[in-house]
């Protein structure tokens, strides 16, 4: 199956110093800002868009079976309702890739790639969306991932096994009835049930992590419902190896990460180490801008090689660790290093008050400067002494570090070696460079505060609760407005909105003159 991919069409649009992307059902047209990939080609573009990183987890049909199946988890029947760019699978969104998957029974399967978290779309009042490369979206990748497995898990039982079957064959073959599946259902129903019985989870026969091996002919829908409700319990089953997801599903997170966040580290350590994190630790999704000057990355300064930082991410996000990681194309993990680490801080793309903006420069140094433009090392700061949730600081302590560091050492993956130390505990946060600041809303390590204006608010009076997952731009306040699905609570475990409160005693016109400030740089 062919699946439609973005036509890249170069065209600069009047006074924006962009090009713009379509797809060729002419359905959407996005803008993206040029100068984020300086020497950049359309074909680099299109790999960091939809460029595989090995760690594709479900087939394409078996995806679009579990959204028309089960409507409550897919709203809408696309994946509109997990904040991704472009939510029709004939469209390639953005951040989404496709590759044939042999233990996938040999399927055309999707997975996702670093755009999916790090990007994201802003509205313009006069012209398409903006999309920014690196800006922490709306992608709620918890949800996404969820709402797939759960599906699984549902499609395994007594109750959800005869829905999906015959949603499957209607995908398999659109054009055809699925009545001769439907009587070899109810025919064999009493077989399946002893299958349910039996193995509800297709791991029976397969030691603990193992692949099971899924021949493609067995994943034909025929007139043989037990077979065929055998062979995809199997692959449901390499799904869930695939994303190191046990059987039965662990209990869900204390704290839900919502769009634009999750808990990394702390899903890394369980899924990869085995370790339950002491605490819930949500963090926005990390700005990948200016990054050839930082020596360490994430949000308290831990890991200072990028390769190792995908690698983490591709081997959590769907790629198999079973033969020691060599599964893992160093290839596609190289490229996507390489790309990323290439991409600039995005331009304010909106009107600024020059004149405010010049007397907001003086504040900016007075206020701002002496945290966020020193040495990488000295702007590490302690939770005590930012006033912040601790949680994320106090999560990725020496245990971590070194049972990260003997999972590293132990893959067999050609074309990588770990550097030695290259993860290390700190304790603190770092305090980010703020060339970008309009674009890295909300904000504090954890997204906690929805714009600049109110975190130059002491916390006590900043809002408890919001609504994450708007795509309108507050230009006054410098933040995405008070919209979108997702009720963020700042009380929950790692959602504290506390401290920071550097410039809450500023007057409302210098806090303004600040705000127009952060704009230009």
């Amino acid at each position: 199956m062919r699946i439609a991919r973005h036509v890249l069409v170069v065209a600069v649009v009047a006074a924006s110093f962009s090009i713009a992307v379509s797809e060729d059902t002419a359905q959407q047209t996005y803008v993206l800002d040029p100068t984020q990939r300086p020497d950049g080609s359309s074909e680099d573009l299109d790999f960091l868009l939809h460029g595989s990183m090995s760690s594709e987890f479900v087939p394409d049909r078996v995806l679009r079976a579990l959204v028309a199946a089960n409507p409550d988890l897919f709203p809408g029947g696309d994946l509109s309702a997990f904040g991704v760019i472009e939510p029709g699978l004939d469209e390639a969104p953005i951040g989404l890739t496709t590759r044939t998957v042999d233990y996938l029974g040999g399927q055309h399967s999707w997975g996702i790639n670093c755009m999916s978290c790090h990007s994201g779309t802003v509205e313009m009042p006069d012209g398409p969306p903006l999309v920014v490369l690196g800006m922490a979206g709306n992608f709620n990748v918890e949800a996404f991932y969820g709402a797939v497995l759960g599906a699984t898990f549902r499609a395994g039982s007594k109750d959800g096994i005869g829905p999906f079957l015959t949603a499957y064959a209607r995908v398999y073959y659109p054009k055809s009835s699925p009545t001769a599946l439907e009587e070899s259902i109810a025919k064999g129903r009493e077989a399946i049930d002893k299958l349910l019985a039996d193995d509800p989870y297709g791991a029976k026969g397969i030691a603990a992590g193992e692949l099971h091996e899924i021949r493609p002919e067995e994943l034909e829908p025929g007139t043989d419902a037990p077979r065929l409700a055998q062979a995809l319990l199997r692959l449901f089953h390499n799904m869930r190896v695939a994303l190191h997801v046990p059987e039965p599903p662990p209990a869900p997170t204390a704290t839900p990460g919502g769009p634009g966040r999750n808990d990394a580290f702390g899903l890394l350590g369980a899924a990869l180490l085995g370790k339950a994190p002491a605490v819930s630790a949500p963090v926005k999704f990390a700005h990948p801008w200016n990054l050839e000057g930082r020596a360490w990355v994430h949000w308290d300064g831990n890991t200072s090689d990028p390769t190792v930082r995908n690698v983490l991410a591709a081997l959590g996000l769907g790629c198999p660790s079973d033969r020691q990681g060599s599964r893992l194309d160093m290839k596609l993990i190289s490229r996507h290093t390489e790309l990323s680490e290439r991409l600039r801080s995005p331009k304010y793309p909106f009107a600024v008050d020059e004149d405010a903006a010049k007397r907001g420069a003086d504040l900016y140094q007075t206020h701002c400067a002496s945290c966020h433009e020193s040495a990488d090392d000295k702007r590490l700061y302690t939770p005590e002494e930012v006033g912040t949730d601790p949680n994320r600081a106090r999560l990725v302590d020496q245990d971590y570090v070194a049972g990260f560091g003997a999972w590293l050492g132990g893959l067999k993956i050609e074309g990588f070696t770990p550097k030695e130390g290259s993860v290390r505990p700190t304790g603190k946060y770092f305090a980010a460079w703020l060339d970008d600041a309009w674009a890295r809303a909300p904000y504090l390590h954890n997204g906690s505060v929805r714009t600049m204006r109110e975190l130059l608010t002491k916390a006590a009076d900043r809002p408890k609760t919001w609504r994450r997952g708007a795509r309108a731009y507050d230009q006054e306040a410098m933040g995405f407005q008070d919209g979108g699905s997702f009720d963020f609570d700042t009380s929950l475990p790692g959602n504290s909105n506390s401290g920071h409160e550097y410039g809450a005693d500023l007057s409302d016109a210098e806090k303004r003159e600040l705000i127009e400030y952060l704009k230009t740089r």
